[in-house]
């Protein structure tokens, strides 16, 4: 398809959630970093208009990722600058490697004033991984700079207000490291049920908001012959998300938090077995697409979109990668995972995180300038040309609204994230991941769960064994979430 944003598939977007920031996170202890040598603030006079004190006849080179570097979105944000800076002083650089083109530069001392630090999963028919810069390991060889004084900065459309009362929630706590921010996640993603709004209202169906409703929704489409729900088998990350998914809005948040702490049975309690009774039930009643498991995530998304099943869970890179595949008529949209009885958080609550870091070096000529850029890129503008173009949604409140003709899993999306509110959730352990192993347990284990190998107890029982593994694995480096 064609790539109006620089940006890649699916593929790419794995590479984003390396950095992924999440909803409902406000604490993240890591171990201890050595704190900036140098406040990024220039020497001329600070104002509403230039809070860092810019030169703006400074220089300021920018690198982002990309794959067509003659059509990226940032080409309107470097536009953007100038325009600030009054003069052609800032200059774009695409890359689609940004580990190889770019960490040779902070390693030499001479980095580039900011960086997009993302990666794609592998290299276009090579099949080799094609990696971002560790920001850990970044942080500590104290080769990024400090970013909070970008957080107290006015923003660009309302001098009264700060830009971390602009961020999506949990942007600012997962670009921390030992309390200090030194990454900006710009892109804000969410995970939900899909479907085509033209087949639910050709049969007069509707988004089910209760989990019996949804089971009813199932009888009635498994009835017409549709198989309600299809998902990709030999990739069961999606499913995985939406277990947790029900887990936390059944426990609320503290549920995450034990899961990602490692703490003893926090997969063998009622929240974790209630959402995995909901996956089983699934299956026991054969709503599930037949042959499913042979299925990847490329098959899956066009067997959706040909009309082969009427539900897919997701996250909200579906529309973007199908693009063409998709009949004009199709009107996809997105709806939050069902409620349980009793649950503690609402209907609306969603599975989302932020990702696409910007980094700045703290070696830069231009670290002034640097931070003088993103807050150009939270700027309602740039956020919302980011959200066109990219048909991804800028980690920035209301970055999509005013949006003109906006497609209908994009607009959804945006409903969707708008209607949730605070109430944005996500796992860590598995889905940034901090533990690779975790994830990997997940999706072995929600194959079995939903291919009836294995019944909601053992899948239970298979976790909590998998999670008191790397618990007590001292060659496993642990972090702690604490809210």
């Amino acid at each position: 398809m064609g790539d109006a944003s620089g940006l890649s598939r699916r593929s790419l977007l794995r590479g984003a959630f390396a950095a992924l920031a999440v909803g409902g996170l406000t604490g993240c202890t890591r171990l201890p970093v050595p704190a900036p040598t140098t406040t990024p603030t220039g020497t001329e006079e600070r104002t509403a208009e230039n809070p860092f004190g810019v030169d703006k006849a400074a220089a300021l080179a920018a690198v982002v990722f990309g794959t067509d570097p003659a059509n990226s979105y940032a080409d309107h944000q470097i536009g953007m600058y100038n325009t600030w800076a009054g003069g052609q002083v800032a200059t774009l650089t695409v890359t689609a490697n940004v580990a190889a083109d770019v960490q040779p530069r902070f390693d030499a001392g001479n980095p580039p004033d900011v960086v997009e630090n993302k990666a794609m999963s592998e290299e276009a028919g090579t099949g080799m991984p094609v990696a971002a810069m560790s920001t850990p390991a970044l942080v500590e060889a104290n080769r990024l700079a400090d970013l909070s004084v970008l957080l107290d900065a006015p923003t660009i459309d309302d001098p009264n207000t700060k830009v971390r009362d602009q961020l999506m929630p949990g942007t600012e706590q997962l670009g921390s490291f030992d309390g200090t921010m030194r990454v900006l996640n710009y892109a804000f993603h969410m995970w939900g049920w899909w479907y085509s709004n033209t087949l639910f209202a050709d049969n007069g169906w509707s988004p089910a908001n209760t989990w019996d409703e949804f089971l009813a929704l199932c009888d009635t489409i498994k009835s017409t012959g549709l198989a309600p729900i299809i998902h990709p088998g030999l990739n069961t990350e999606q499913l995985g998300v939406m277990v947790l998914t029900a887990a936390i809005k059944h426990g609320g948040n503290q549920v995450a938090l034990d899961i990602d702490n490692l703490t003893p049975e926090s997969w063998t309690n009622d929240n974790l077995l209630l959402a995995a009774e909901q996956f089983q039930e699934l299956y026991d009643q054969g709503f599930l697409f037949s042959g499913s498991e042979e299925l990847d995530l490329s098959t899956s998304r066009t067997e959706w979109a040909q009309g082969r099943a009427a539900m897919l869970p997701s996250g909200s890179w579906l529309e973007r990668d199908l693009d063409s595949t998709v009949p004009m008529t199709f009107e996809m949209k997105v709806a939050p995972h069902p409620s349980a009885e009793d649950d503690e958080m609402p209907y609306e609550t969603i599975f989302g995180g932020t990702g696409a870091g910007y980094v700045i070096g703290e070696a830069a000529m231009n670290k002034p300038g640097g931070l003088e850029y993103l807050r150009i890129l939270l700027s309602e503008e740039a956020s919302q040309e980011f959200t066109a173009r990219t048909q991804t949604l800028a980690a920035v409140k209301g970055a999509w609204e005013n949006l003109t003709d906006p497609p209908s899993g994009l607009e959804s999306m945006a409903r969707a994230t708008r209607a949730a509110g605070d109430n944005i959730v996500n796992v860590l352990s598995t889905t940034v991941p901090w533990y690779p192993g975790l994830q990997q347990a997940l999706q072995s284990e929600m194959a079995r769960l939903t291919t009836g190998q294995t019944k909601a107890d053992e899948f239970c029982e298979a976790m909590q064994e998998a999670a008191d593994s790397l618990r007590t694995d001292v060659t496993v480096t642990k972090f702690e979430r604490t809210s």
